[in-house]
């Protein structure tokens, strides 16, 4: 009975009659902390995996091939001294226009000498227009060829005021097939290539990596790289076995230049990815000592005269290029900006035109007889036994125009 009575009692007190309060029964402390760590540690983990756990070179090629795929993007390009920019919007769809602009400032460190040229292209037609600050001037030493139809259908173009159309010719093959179709040789290639960027991409070397850094009051992630230069080499000595229209003397000669460099392990390349896309990349060389740059340009140039003749009068300008401000220190080259992914503007074709074609066969008429012989001489060839001579006007006073193609240095 006092069991009873026991259970009864008990029975009341955890059951509250109706219309009565009860004190709320504690909660257990420990569990909610318990609770609460969890929740932190896996907040924490959830941060980690996606910003502090980052590998910066899938980073790196999960932005590349995301920008590589994008449909559209804009681009300027911008060297270091503001002498070149190029800029443009580019399209994958083959009908859309595409447009490219580069300008180049101060030639030969001359402030008025500024030049522009325009490039508008899609499957089918390109288009060229130009600007250059001193036009009037070379239009004045060409006047003397006024009466030439190719003077006359060039000058528009020339003071930029029409531009040059030109038909792309359709390049699929109207042949019969052949053991190897243009396909499969372009699915060859491609594979090549394919190959060949493994390689280059196991020659990286990861130098930095900032999760958020500013640039032009902007945050983007960074990965800075530099090169690993063995890796590099065998990259280099891969493209003797592609399908591609590049001399062995070539990549030898290239090859000399990067064996001669000992700092490819520098902060060469910066990429600043934003949304998944390369954004801006900006560049810098390392030095590149002057005796090698003179054999691998040689040695690059040893199976083509006229390559061979064009490096041997400017050997000078090509080592100032590759000079560095502070010897031992990176130069760098410029920056690369990406932006409207997908979204580029599509170019518009120009309402006046003066069409290639008629150019070029007025061109082989009156002009390609007065320049062959010095073109014979540029690539290498024994000069023309006469000097040149120009055909007479219609009015009898053909003069020479004032200008003169300097003789070129002979063959040792």
């Amino acid at each position: 009975m006092k069991t009873d009575t026991a259970s009864s009692e008990t029975s009341k007190e955890s059951i509250p009659a109706t219309g009565t309060s009860t004190k709320a029964s504690k909660p257990n402390s420990k569990l909610i902390g318990m609770i609460v760590i969890i929740l932190i540690l896996a907040a924490v983990g959830a941060v980690s995996a996606k910003y502090l756990l980052v590998d910066p070179k899938k980073l790196l090629t999960d932005a590349i091939k995301k920008t590589s795929e994008a449909k559209s993007a804009s681009l300027e390009a911008r060297s270091d001294n503001g002498k070149f920019v190029l800029s443009g919007d580019l399209h994958d769809d083959e009908k859309k226009l595409s447009q490219l602009k580069v300008a180049i400032n101060d030639i030969d460190n001359k402030p008025d000498e500024d030049i522009t040229l325009g490039l508008k292209v899609n499957k089918t037609d390109m288009y060229v227009d130009m600007s250059y600050s001193n036009i009037d001037k070379v239009i004045g030493e060409l006047s003397t060829l006024s009466y030439m139809k190719t003077y006359q259908l060039v000058y528009p173009v020339l003071k930029g005021q029409k531009s040059v159309h030109i038909l792309i010719p359709d390049t699929k093959d109207k042949t019969k097939s052949t053991k190897e179709s243009p396909a499969a040789g372009i699915e060859k290639t491609k594979k090549q290539f394919e190959e060949f960027g493994k390689k280059l991409q196991e020659s990286v070397i990861i130098r930095k990596f900032d999760r958020s850094t500013a640039y032009k009051d902007k945050n983007y992630q960074r990965v800075t790289i530099g090169l690993d230069k063995v890796k590099l080499i065998a990259a280099l000595e891969s493209l003797k076995n592609m399908d591609i229209d590049v001399k062995v003397s070539q990549i030898n000669g290239l090859i000399k230049v990067v064996n001669a460099v000992n700092n490819w392990d520098s902060d060469l390349v910066e990429f600043y990815v934003k949304d998944g896309y390369i954004a801006v990349i900006t560049l810098s060389l390392p030095e590149i000592p002057a005796e090698a740059l003179k054999d691998g340009l040689a040695e690059s140039a040893k199976d083509d005269p006229s390559i061979n003749t064009i490096f041997k009068n400017s050997t000078d300008k090509i080592e100032s290029l590759f000079k560095p401000k502070v010897p031992g220190q990176l130069t760098k080259v410029g920056s690369i900006e990406l932006s409207n992914f997908n979204s580029a503007p599509v170019a518009v074709i120009p309402t006046s035109v003066v069409e290639f074609d008629d150019i070029l066969a007025n061109a082989k008429v009156e002009v390609l007889p007065l320049v062959m012989p010095y073109l014979g001489q540029m690539m290498g060839m024994p000069q023309a036994p006469s000097p040149l001579m120009m055909p007479k006007s219609p009015t009898n006073k053909m003069t020479v125009p004032n200008f003169q193609i300097p003789n070129l240095p002979e063959e040792p």
